[in-house]
């Protein structure tokens, strides 16, 4: 009977998890693992019902083979939890800032902004609408597109529409915001107020460049349950005023393809954003209310309102410009990403080689750094 070989190279999707989960690096994932890895996932009773599916032979440990022939019983798991843990609930929209730092568009083939303002704002995920017939003011399509939960930390699924290509990472930084709302107005509408910072995190605003037959930004940002990353650790903010920590955090991204790190894109630091601290959260909740429905934009405010007026949002603020690498080289099957977020006053030259190097091995990034790693299958 020929024997099935597991390995990295044949069940990528299953090894891009298992070594987020194996922290010691050992080759094997034990019960304290287990539980940890349950415990993000808000889980922790499902702990020992795992351990059962996996462990075969009854030692305690699970190894990459048997963590592969039970692998149905992680992704019921992490199905059952139906939201990355640090979310923020099936409440939480998802947004995006487009053309925030000088550049960027032009090198992902857009026209390029002002230079005075970001061009736009784009949603990436829209929850379930809680009246199901809206079509958020004739965006139907918009939101059947984008009402898949996109967001995962191990893995981004390679777009399938054989009209989609050219896929590259977007690295930036995200923040979780609380939602402020107004009264509703004569047509019953809550305007949007105001947007409160919480949190900071490295994000993963994977894109598809050429998408046959599309004609808004949004149709390029979600292409279902798998297309977006952001890591586990955060970073509390309190405050987005300058001089503040915010100042001191930069965005870079890594690729690595066939055992090679590449630098992907440029050190970005957030203070060098087109627009940032409070007036760009001020000019996000203008671009919420007043953005229309024309060309690649959509009306964010409609999409909100379908989503029945959510309490929070994830925020990306806008992606770096590329390397000469970055810029000529489109992601592929089995390339694996860093996106790293890090404190320039602890790392003012970045993380070094080997510390990269160790993200890319699942190892606990130091303090003053966030990053999602992630493996395109």
């Amino acid at each position: 009977r020929t024997m099935t070989a597991y390995t990295k190279e044949s069940h990528p999707r299953e090894w891009a998890i298992f070594s987020s989960i194996d922290t010691n690096d050992d080759g094997k994932v034990d019960r304290d693992e287990l539980l940890a890895e349950c415990k993000s996932f808000g889980r922790e009773s499902a702990r020992d019902d795992l351990a059962n599916a996996l462990d075969k032979d009854g030692d305690g440990q699970v190894d990459f083979a048997e963590f592969c022939q039970g692998f149905a019983a992680i992704a019921e798991m992490e199905a059952a939890a139906n939201f990355h843990p640090g979310w923020g609930g099936e409440g939480c929209f998802g947004l995006g800032v487009a053309g925030n730092v000088a550049g960027h568009m032009a090198q992902a083939g857009m026209t390029q902004d002002s230079g005075k303002t970001p061009a736009n704002i784009f949603a990436f995920y829209c929850p379930d609408p809680p009246d199901s017939h809206s079509d958020a003011a004739g965006q139907g399509k918009i939101l059947d597109k984008i009402h898949t939960f996109p967001v995962t930390t191990n893995i981004v699924e390679y777009p399938r529409d054989a009209g989609a290509s050219k896929v590259q990472v977007e690295p930036e930084m995200a923040v979780f915001v609380d939602v402020q709302y107004a009264e509703p107005d004569s047509d019953g509408k809550r305007h949007v107020t105001g947007l409160v910072p919480r949190r900071v995190a490295a994000f993963n605003d994977c894109s598809i460049r050429a998408l046959e037959g599309s004609d808004k930004l949004s149709e390029k940002k979600n292409w279902g349950a798998e297309s977006k990353g952001i890591s586990s650790r955060v970073i509390e903010v309190d405050s987005f005023a300058p001089g503040t920590l915010v100042d001191r955090l930069v965005m870079v991204s890594y690729v690595m393809r066939d055992g090679v790190v590449e630098k992907y894109s440029q050190d970005a630091p957030a203070r060098n954003y087109t627009m940032f601290h409070e007036p760009l959260l001020a000019w996000i909740v203008d671009r919420i209310n007043k953005q229309r429905n024309e060309d690649k934009w959509d009306d964010v405010g409609e999409l909100v309102r379908a989503a029945g007026d959510p309490p929070h949002a994830w925020i990306a603020l806008g992606a770096g410009t590329y390397t000469a690498w970055g810029e000529k080289n489109y992601l592929r099957r089995r390339d694996e990403a860093v996106v790293i977020v890090y404190d320039d006053a602890k790392f003012p030259n970045g993380p070094d080689a080997a510390q990269v190097e160790a993200l890319f091995h699942d190892k606990t990034a130091a303090d003053g750094i966030v990053c999602v790693h992630q493996t395109f299958v």
